[in-house]
């Protein structure tokens, strides 16, 4: 992990606490032995567990842990530090081995936000379904000619890595008929091991005392949506949610992003839910009860070093006028 050289001189404490902004919500997906698991290797640097375990000492270090419960009564326990709630996205299977025991073991608050459509490995989202795919032609380079055939681009492996990457939700078959062009199945990939939680697991970490929340449907890129299908993708999320894990808080976390998500849509998630939870860093929100979250393994920073870098950010979009994200 890269350190930001000036860290050690800035009072990282006193910086978040001048910002005004109650909770520091960092968003995680996985974690693992290294920094290449073939789902997310294409996508972002996942931390490594010990990492992971490094980055949650300093943050109990140096801030207090909150339950969501307290986010949605808008308390923080303690004057002394800023308060702080994880966040994991996406119900994969490593967090049920390599994440929960270890926040468990630390007594600290977390809500994992799931996709109801990929529990039990029932499907894969798109995006995970790119970085697997590419994953498999490095090492098959017998199958980037077909590909690069069937997708229409030049045949070199730097330009179908462009294109699948570059595949949304609308188009996401696109992925289904590239593996079946190559005589492969996504369990074979996946050497038939698990990629998401079961419905017993998701019991179990529930019952750990952590919190489960909708992530929408399928996890689908929200801009590209129509209101109609924002709506459908929320509601069928948060009632499976609701139906089977009856949460003590009802919230949802945006997949992907809030970006160009209007203010008609949050008026009406929040006759849906309690709370909710968008990605664009250390920034307010106008709107009550929508929170935003940092999402970590977008940087190849650590911790310390990225809360540093984002809340100095903070201070110069203050004085720009873009420190508050705003939804029309």
């Amino acid at each position: 992990m890269k350190k930001y050289w000036i860290s050690s001189l800035l009072p990282l404490k006193g910086m978040i606490k001048q910002t005004g902004i109650p909770f520091i919500l960092p968003l995680y997906h996985t974690t693992g032995f290294n920094h290449s698991l073939p789902y997310t290797k294409f996508l972002y640097q996942n931390r490594t567990e010990i990492e992971f375990e490094h980055e949650l000492d300093f943050l109990l270090k140096h801030f207090e842990p909150v339950d969501l419960q307290e986010i949605l009564n808008h308390k923080n326990t303690s004057k002394k530090k800023p308060a702080f709630h994880i966040t994991i996205d996406d119900g994969l299977a490593s967090n049920y081995e390599l994440i929960a025991p270890v926040l468990y073991k630390k007594g600290i608050p977390a809500t994992f936000f799931i996709n109801p459509a990929f529990i039990d490995d029932a499907n894969i989202m798109h995006r995970y379904k790119a970085s697997l795919l590419l994953d498999w032609l490095q090492i098959n380079q017998s199958g980037v000619n077909l590909v690069s055939d069937f997708l229409k681009v030049p045949n070199n492996f730097s330009n179908i890595k462009n294109f699948i990457l570059d595949i949304r939700y609308p188009n996401k078959n696109k992925l289904d008929e590239c593996v079946n062009l190559l005589g492969i199945s996504w369990k074979e990939i996946l050497h038939k091991n698990p990629l998401y939680l079961t419905t017993q697991q998701l019991h179990n970490i529930q019952q750990a005392g952590f919190h489960i929340g909708a992530h929408s449907w399928d996890h689908p890129e929200y801009e590209l949506l129509s209101f109609e299908e924002q709506q459908d993708q929320t509601l069928k999320s948060v009632q499976y949610i609701k139906e089977k894990f009856n949460p003590m808080v009802s919230s949802f976390a945006f997949p992907f992003t809030d970006h160009k998500v209007s203010l008609a849509f949050f008026e009406w998630l929040h006759t849906q839910v309690d709370l909710s939870f968008g990605c664009a860093g250390f920034k307010s929100d106008s709107f009550p009860g929508h929170f935003q979250r940092i999402p970590i393994e977008k940087s190849v920073y650590r911790i310390q070093d990225l809360l540093l870098q984002q809340s100095g950010m903070y201070y110069v979009k203050k004085l720009l006028g873009k420190h508050i994200v705003k939804h029309a």
